[in-house]
C-alpha cells in the first residue's frame, strides 16, 4: 500500500432518493431488531453484528441502484479480455479501478495502487493486481476489501468505521477501535498495515458462475482461461437468494474456543469454518441477516453428496480438496461454505431456510 499525490476527486454526494431509501431501511431494521427481542435487552455483540450487516446490506442495495443492478466488486468485466494478465490489461485495454483506501488527516491519498503503460503517474505496479480480483485463492482479494472508498462512501465515508467490525471479533475490534474517532477518511498505521474488516463477501459469488461450476458440468475453470470469468454479477442473479450468503463474519466470533494446539493458536483469530460449533452471522442475498451454522452446512453438504451430487462447496479449486483452511479445523469441521460455493452466485450454502 502506498501514498499517491494529493489530487483526490470530489466525494460523491447522496441523493434525496437515497436519503428516503436509507430512512426507510433504518426504520425496517429497527422494527426487525425489536421483533427479534433486541430492543428488550442490552445491546450485545451478536445484535450489533446483525445491525452492522443490515447496514452493509443497505449499502450494497444503494450501490446496486447506482450501478445498474451490479453488486460491488473490485474488478471490471473486461479483465477477462486480457485473461487476467495485469501487464496485458494496462498496456492494451486501460487503467483498472484503483483500490483507494482514503485520504488521511494531512490530505494524503492512500491506496493499493496499480500502474502500467496506460495507467501512469501512480506508485505500485502489477504486484497489486490481486487486490482487484475477488480472491487470490489464498487469503487476499476484493472479497476482503469492502472498506475501500468505492464501497465505504455508501456507508459512513470512512475506512475504519465501526460498521466494519463485529464487537465479538475481539482482536480485530481492539486494533481498529483506536481509529474509530478519527475525523479523517483513512488513518495510516505503522508500515502501511491495514486492519481488515470482520466481514467478507462470498468470493465464489463475485466470479462468473462458470468459474465454480460443478464437476458434472466440467468442474472448476481458472479465471485466466476464459474471457467470461470476470463478468460482473448482479445482486438479483442469486438463484437461491434466501440460501446464498452475500456477506458474512469471516472469523469465529460467537463463543470461539479458549484453547487450541500450537498451530491453531498461531492462526487465531479462528476462521469462521474451523469448528462445527461456529455459526457466522450472515447477510443473505434476499436481504435477511441470521446465523449460518456450520453444523447445518456440513450436514446439508453431506446430503447432496449422498444423493450423488458434488456438494455445496467446491473441492476442485486451487485451495485443494480441503478448501479454505479446513486442514486447521479444531475438530471434524469440513466446510468452505460461502468462500467456495459450487456454482457461485447460482449455488447455495444451505439446503433450506432455518
Amino acid at each position: 500500500m502506498q501514498q499517491a499525490p494529493r489530487n483526490r476527486t470530489n466525494r460523491r454526494g447522496i441523493t434525496v432518493i437515497e436519503v428516503a431509501v436509507g430512512t426507510a431501511c433504518a426504520t425496517l431494521i429497527f422494527s426487525l431488531l425489536c421483533a427479534a427481542g433486541f430492543c428488550l435487552r442490552p445491546a450485545n455483540g451478536e445484535a450489533i453484528s446483525m445491525a452492522n450487516l443490515m447496514e452493509i446490506g443497505t449499502a450494497h442495495a444503494l450501490y446496486s441502484w447506482d450501478w445498474n443492478g451490479l453488486q460491488w466488486c473490485g474488478h471490471k468485466s473486461d479483465f477477462g479480455l486480457a485473461l487476467n494478465n495485469c501487464t496485458t490489461y494496462t498496456s492494451t485495454i486501460g487503467c483498472p479501478p484503483q483500490p483507494i483506501l482514503g485520504t488521511d488527516a494531512t490530505g494524503g491519498l492512500w491506496g493499493i495502487w496499480i500502474s502500467g503503460a496506460l495507467c501512469t503517474g501512480l506508485p505500485g505496479g502489477c504486484n497489486n493486481w490481486v487486490a482487484t480480483n475477488p480472491t487470490d485463492w489464498a487469503t487476499f482479494g476484493s472479497w476482503r476489501l469492502m472498506q475501500q472508498r468505492s464501497f465505504h462512501d455508501y456507508l459512513n465515508g470512512r475506512y475504519y468505521d465501526e460498521v466494519f467490525y463485529a464487537p465479538n471479533d475481539a482482536r480485530l475490534y481492539a486494533a481498529a477501535s483506536r481509529h474509530f474517532n478519527s475525523s479523517s477518511e483513512f488513518t495510516n498505521t505503522a508500515n502501511f498495515w491495514t486492519i481488515g474488516s470482520s466481514y467478507a463477501m462470498s468470493p465464489a459469488a463475485m466470479w462468473d458462475p462458470g468459474v465454480m461450476r460443478a464437476p458434472s458440468a466440467g468442474g472448476y475453470q481458472s479465471p485466466s482461461t476464459f474471457p467470461g470469468a470476470f463478468e460482473r454479477q448482479s445482486l438479483s442473479n442469486a438463484a437461491y437468494p434466501e440460501l446464498k450468503s452475500c456477506v458474512f463474519e469471516v472469523n469465529w466470533n460467537q463463543q470461539p474456543p479458549a484453547t487450541a494446539s500450537t498451530v491453531q493458536a498461531a492462526l487465531q483469530p479462528f476462521r469462521y469454518n474451523q469448528g462445527v460449533a461456529s455459526r457466522p452471522i450472515t447477510l443473505f442475498y434476499d436481504g435477511h441477516v441470521w446465523f449460518l451454522p456450520n453444523k447445518r452446512a456440513i450436514a446439508d453438504d453431506a446430503t447432496i453428496i449422498k444423493q450423488g451430487g458434488s456438494g455445496l462447496w467446491h473441492r476442485g479449486t486451487p485451495m485443494g480438496y480441503d478448501g479454505y483452511y479446513n486442514s486447521h479445523a479444531i475438530d471434524s469441521a469440513r466446510t468452505s461454505h460461502s468462500v467456495l460455493t459450487t456454482n457461485g452466485i447460482l449455488g447455495r450454502d444451505l439446503l433450506s431456510t432455518q
